[in-house]
């Protein structure tokens, strides 16, 4: 799910909250899952905490570069 999630965010050429938002939809529909199930693992991968504004105010705030590093970073701890 954080893979699909990082390469639809990756391929974003605007990121602002329209973009994240429809990126994340997008691969709520190709999993055939709801927006949670999506939201939440990408919330705690983003922010640690399971808690957190909507998931594109909170991938716009935090900024691009750092967004797409927390979620490699645990990309890379869910395979180690």
């Amino acid at each position: 799910m954080h893979l699909k999630s990082k390469r639809k965010l990756t391929a974003l050429s605007i990121w602002d909250l329209h973009s994240t938002h429809e990126a994340l939809e997008q691969t709520a529909a190709e999993l055939e899952v709801g927006m949670g199930k999506v939201g939440m693992p990408l919330r705690v991968a983003v922010t640690g905490s399971g808690q957190s504004p909507s998931m594109d105010v909170t991938l716009v705030g935090i900024g691009r570069e750092r967004v797409l590093a927390r979620i490699q970073r645990a990309i890379d701890f869910i395979k180690s």
